[in-house]
């Protein structure tokens, strides 16, 4: 489990991300009422942009708390090298489910993620 440091940081940086989340949300909900259909959550929910934002709240929250408590279990660069791992399978699970073939550019830097933890002797 976290000590109390560690819980105080998480909910600093929990904060910090609401104070920077209300600004985009007004912006959504002033701009355009429809600007949540640009985004993929929006189909499940309708045209509703507070919850959109809300999900996405809640949705952050819960993987920073999840992966203070995993860095609090393990060493730093072994936490660092599975962050590049999801990040790698996220974008692989991406582009199968939208049938989209990744760029080279895409492909480049699966390449080098892909080496850099293949490689590491930590």
């Amino acid at each position: 489990a976290c000590s109390m440091n560690e819980l105080q940081l998480f909910s600093t940086q929990c904060f910090f991300g609401a104070i920077l989340a209300c600004p985009v949300f007004m912006l959504m909900a002033v701009a355009s009422p429809r600007a949540a259909v640009l985004l993929s959550v929006s189909s499940l929910f309708g045209d509703s942009a507070a919850i959109v934002v809300a999900v996405n709240v809640v949705s952050f929250v819960v993987y920073n708390y999840a992966s203070f408590c995993v860095l609090a279990m393990l060493d730093p660069a072994l936490h660092s090298l599975l962050s590049a791992t999801k990040r790698t399978a996220a974008l692989a699970v991406a582009c199968a489910l939208t049938l989209h073939l990744p760029s080279g550019l895409e492909l480049l830097g699966i390449g080098l993620v892909s080496c850099g933890v293949f490689t590491f002797k930590g």
